[in-house]
Order: C-alpha cells, then structure tokens, then sequence
C-alpha cells in the first residue's frame, strides 16, 4: 500500500478550494480510484469554479475536506494522520499522532527506548534518540516512519 512522507507536503493553505484541491492531489497520489469518483461529483465543480460560495456550498466543501482526510488517513503510516499541522493551519501534511502513540503505550503496544532494546517485548519501539525519532517493528527491527 501506497503511504505519504511523514512532514509538511504544502504551505499556506488558507482558503477552502487551495486545501480541496491539495487534498484531492494527495487522495489521488495514494488512492487514484477513490479520488475518480470525488472528482465527478459537484462539489468539485463547485471548487474549480469562480462563483462566491453560499453558506451551504462552504459546508458541503469542508465535509468534502474531511472525506478525503479520513480516506488519506488510511494511507498515512502507522501512528500518524494527514491534515493541518496542529501548530500552524496553513500547513498540511502528515504528522506525528502523539495521543494515539501514547495510548498504545499505555496498552502495552509500544515502548520508548534509545538504542538499548534489552527487555522490551512490545511489538512496536519508539527510538528516541540523536537520529531523531524512529518507529520501528521489534522484530526483525522493521523501519516504519522515521523523523530526522
């Protein structure tokens, strides 16, 4: 399965139809089947053109957005999700989940550790250490994302 680079992928997008059609590129990078069938549908015919959109094309827009995240999402790599940065809204990509990373911790599922592996039994490692932050699959030490 195809997946997205973990980091900022766009830059000042602050306008609906800028992260609609940024969104739709990425679907389409990922999921080309899917992202024909959004591209049929009005909402966006309503995007590409120059009209003033009402209150309730704005709405049919963003749960357009939210469509296409949520099946972004399901190319994003383990323990992270596609969207705006959680710090700055203009920047989209795919970032690091700390909350769903912690909870799997707090079940067991992944555990911190810098270099020294001794003991841990979890089925994913959070490296830690100068190389940045590494998550890898204990066995057989399986890179799955990586931030330098």
């Amino acid at each position: 399965m195809k997946t997205l680079p973990i980091g900022t992928l766009a830059t000042d997008l602050s306008d609906l139809r800028q992260i609609f059609l940024f969104c739709l590129e990425m679907l389409d990078s990922v999921s080309p089947g899917i992202c024909a069938k959004i591209r049929k549908k009005n909402v966006t015919k309503l995007v590409q053109s120059d009209k003033v959109l009402s209150p309730l094309e704005l709405v049919a827009v963003q749960n357009a957005i939210i469509s296409i995240k949520r099946d972004i999402n399901k190319h994003s790599p383990l323990y992270t999700f596609f969207g705006a940065h959680p710090a700055n809204y203009t920047q989209y990509g795919v970032w690091i989940d700390l909350d769903a990373l912690h909870a799997a911790e707090n079940a067991g599922i992944v555990s911190q550790a810098s270099g020294d592996w001794k003991g841990v039994k979890t089925t994913y490692v959070l490296d830690i250490g100068k190389d940045g932050l590494i998550l890898y699959r204990r066995k057989g030490r399986k890179i799955i994302w990586e931030m330098k």
